[in-house]
């Protein structure tokens, strides 16, 4: 039976590559876990403000979900749910997750659709991401690895046990 939940990146890091999507979730600066997805989870503008307005979030929790679309060399970010209480440390290590999954995947890159002023360019900037798409409507940004992968201490994200 394939096990759908990975506490540790050490040993369970090869099961990640098979996964189509799943969920990153953070708290406290540190890695709860990373969960399988067999269907994409689809967002869109009505669905984020829905999340944001009524949907509570632990505080200082953090939780990204995304999924490999047909073109299995990419990840897409699909949804960030994080209430006004999370601290940068968790958004960054979530982030950091992210990075590994596409080292791991082999992804190229990482798009997101950003639809809410909540998250700044600026710190999507600082986490390495770029403006893609700037003649669309909307805020494209995409992460590119085509230089290689940045070099995380993954550790500091882990709970030790």
């Amino acid at each position: 039976m394939m096990k759908r939940t990975v506490t540790d990146l050490r040993i369970q890091s090869g099961v990640l590559k098979t996964w189509p999507s799943g969920k990153i979730r953070m708290s406290g600066g540190k890695l709860l876990d990373i969960r399988c997805g067999i269907v994409a989870r689809r967002s869109s503008v009505a669905r984020v403000w829905l999340e944001s307005r009524f949907r509570s979030q632990p505080p200082d929790r953090c939780v990204l979900h995304y999924h490999s679309p047909f073109l299995s060399r990419y990840l897409s970010l699909d949804l960030v749910l994080a209430g006004p209480q999370t601290h940068l440390s968790t958004i960054r290590g979530a982030c950091a997750m992210l990075d590994e999954i596409a080292r791991l995947r082999g992804a190229v890159a990482i798009f997101a659709h950003v639809s809410t002023t909540r998250i700044s360019d600026r710190l999507l900037q600082r986490l390495g991401w770029q403006r893609h798409l700037q003649g669309e409507s909307g805020r494209h940004w995409i992460k590119r690895f085509y230089n290689g992968y940045p070099d995380h201490d993954l550790q500091r994200y882990v709970t030790q046990e």
